[in-house]
């Protein structure tokens, strides 16, 4: 807490002159636009959290929306607040996601899945976006963006096929953690993580 305190200051130290241009934008703010604002923000939140309830549901893990709600808060507030954000975030999702009662191969699969989406939908709204601000965006800009679409799609169809295999990645990351813990390679990996199903009466079934 003492070491997040002093990185806090630090940060404030040097970015107040940013923070205070940034307020003085803020003094007269349109309270409709303000309004819209903040309903995007807070769908895009429902959103995300509804998105990876569904993938766990997929595998035969049901947790109550408020719980996912509080979860999707919780690791983007890491990711956007603290230097190396995205890794306290990932871990904080895998961790839950195993609290939640998922294997290992489970909470990786709906971190990579749920990653891909974004990844694909941010794609789509940036050419959109490009689109509709009245520029002219080079083709082989649009090229890109729709190439790097494509790709993404076909990955959520090969993770969806196959997430076993996710499963080395899964192993390699555990070993690694587990190392920095100090505890043995396979700690927290679950005996059933090499098959589990993708729907729930399979995951019923395979008890």
């Amino acid at each position: 807490m003492a070491a997040l305190l002093a990185l806090f200051a630090v940060e404030l130290t040097l970015a107040w002159p940013s923070l205070t241009a940034a307020l003085a934008q803020l003094q007269a703010p349109d309270a409709r636009w303000l309004a819209v604002a903040v309903a995007a923000e807070v769908t895009a939140m429902g959103a995300y959290a509804q998105m990876q309830r569904r993938l766990l549901r997929s595998a035969g893990v049901k947790v109550p929306i408020h719980r996912h709600l509080a979860l999707t808060y919780a690791a983007h507030s890491l990711s956007v607040t603290l230097p190396g954000g995205p890794a306290f975030s990932t871990q904080l999702n895998y961790q839950q996601m195993r609290r939640f009662g998922a294997t290992p191969a489970v909470a990786s699969w709906c971190i990579a899945l749920s990653g891909i989406l974004s990844a694909t939908a941010l794609a789509i709204l940036t050419a959109v976006g490009g689109l509709a601000a009245n520029g002219a965006p080079q083709w082989h800009t649009l090229a890109g963006l729709g190439v790097a679409t494509l790709l993404l799609l076909l990955g959520v169809r090969q993770v969806t096929r196959h997430p076993e295999a996710l499963e080395p990645a899964t192993r390699a990351t555990l070993a690694r953690i587990n190392r920095l813990r100090h505890r043995p390679a396979t700690q927290g990996l679950d005996g059933n993580t090499t098959e589990f199903s993708l729907t729930e009466s399979d995951h019923h079934d395979n008890g």
